[in-house]
């Protein structure tokens, strides 16, 4: 059980009595003891990050390690380096790995080799960008927009821009394109851009030159022969374009038609191709009037409409009871009534159902209003006093269901939008006498 260095001899003791020594001792023998290591090792690279095709200096730190050499592995190749504790990693691609095993010829050592951890290498390719100008057209025409657009190779690479404009730099232009209101002819465009390389520096460079060509744009007129028209006539050609051959165009056209579906003032263009194929335009106005649309309401003995007209016509089946700046006629029998108004354009249009009235005995003698004639979806009964019992029959004479919103004891309104279309009456009880009207749902 040593514990540290001694020295060893032997003594030879004799027991001969004729001897002259009693003992002789040997030479001294030193021993020496070695204490057990735990080597250990550790690697660190200069830098894990290198640009495509440098080289990374690797250094070993060694523990508890006097009697060894390195051995470095590349990819689990060993590496021609052999023995020291710095190492040059190159050719270098992506994702290479490499470690180092410590091989301990020490004859007490706990363990015969170690290894380091396995350190892994990014290698960042060398990239130079291409930056080129394209253009959404090959040319333009008088009064375009251009936009121009700056395409990186590759596209992951990071560029910055700044746009020069007939040789001014644009402010705030660091985006890939830019937009040109009002484009002239023989603008200039190019880019200047810049990039960080794989070292950290930035590089700058500058684009080729775009010359834009602008044409000018063909002489077109429009005057349109007929620019005014009632709502709902029939669709017709437009005309008035100058030179021929162009297409109109705007809300109520279809197939350079005018569909007169919707009132208003509308713009209409006329566009030519030119012949240097640029489109000139030019812009005129039609309108399109309002029809009158006649609704029928009773008031006492009286029918009247709101529609909005100089000249009515009144009809009872088809007797004219009354024509001229009059929106009510008197009842006068029983039968369909029906009223017809031209309004202040000169558009012409009928009630679009009949009020008809089976007897006016009923309805003279108390004051009251039922309106909308012909009704939708509700019905509104108006009356000077108290109205109670409202029944509504179908043409049958069978009691129908409906809803009513009592506003006040004076005016109720009647839920008609589950009913049919189709003629009834709707009984009611204004100071106790009993009332029937006829009315007519149509949508």
């Amino acid at each position: 059980n040593i514990q540290e260095d001694i020295d060893v001899l032997a003594v030879l003791r004799s027991s001969l009595k004729c001897r002259s020594l009693d003992s002789v001792a040997s030479l001294p023998i030193s021993v020496i003891v070695h204490q057990y290591e735990y080597p250990s090792i550790s690697i660190d690279a200069s830098s894990l990050s290198v640009c495509d095709g440098d080289s990374a200096l690797v250094t070993a730190t060694l523990s508890d390690a006097s009697d060894s050499v390195i051995v470095w592995y590349q990819n689990g190749v060993q590496s021609a380096t052999f023995g020291d504790n710095e190492y040059y990693a190159t050719g270098l691609q992506n994702g290479d790995r490499l470690y180092a095993m410590l091989k301990n010829t020490k004859q007490c050592s706990v363990n015969d080799s170690a290894y380091s951890d396995t350190l892994t290498f990014e290698v960042i390719p060398i990239v130079t960008p291409s930056v080129v100008i394209s253009r959404d057209k090959l040319f333009y025409c008088e009064g375009d927009n251009a936009v121009l657009t700056a395409t990186v190779t590759p596209s992951s690479k990071e560029v910055d821009f700044m746009w020069n404009y007939n040789q001014v730099a644009l402010p705030n232009s660091d985006t890939n394109k830019l937009r040109i209101v009002n484009v002239l002819d023989q603008d200039s465009v190019y880019l200047n851009y810049s990039y960080v390389d794989c070292y950290g520096q930035t590089i700058f460079g500058k684009t080729n030159g775009v010359t834009l060509s602008v044409r000018p744009l063909e002489p077109v007129s429009l005057n349109l022969v007929k620019d005014t028209i009632c709502q709902n006539e029939p669709a017709f050609d437009l005309e008035g374009g100058e030179p021929l051959g162009g297409t109109f165009s705007g809300v109520p056209v279809v197939n350079n038609q005018l569909v007169p579906d919707t009132s208003g003032a509308f713009a209409i263009t006329y566009t030519v191709i030119g012949s240097n194929e640029c489109p000139s335009t030019a812009v005129d106005t039609f309108v399109v009037n309002p029809n009158p649309t006649p609704v029928i309401y009773l008031l006492n003995d009286t029918l009247y409409t709101d529609a909005p007209g100089y000249h009515f016509q009144w009809k009872l089946e088809d007797k004219i009871l009354k024509a001229g700046p009059f929106n009510y006629v008197p009842l006068s029998g029983t039968g369909d009534y029906s009223v017809r108004v031209l309004n202040e354009f000169g558009c012409l249009a009928y009630s679009n159902a009949q009020f008809f009235v089976t007897g006016i005995e009923d309805i003279v003698s108390v004051n009251f209003k039922i309106y909308p004639i012909p009704a939708d979806d509700q019905l509104t009964i108006e009356s000077r006093k108290q109205i109670s019992e409202l029944k509504v029959f179908d043409a049958e004479g069978k009691e129908v269901k409906v809803s009513f919103v009592i506003e006040n004891q004076t005016r109720l309104k009647v839920e008609t939008k589950d009913l049919p279309i189709g003629k009834y009456h709707i009984q009611f009880e204004i100071l106790g006498e009993t009332k029937v009207v006829p009315f007519l749902i149509n949508r």
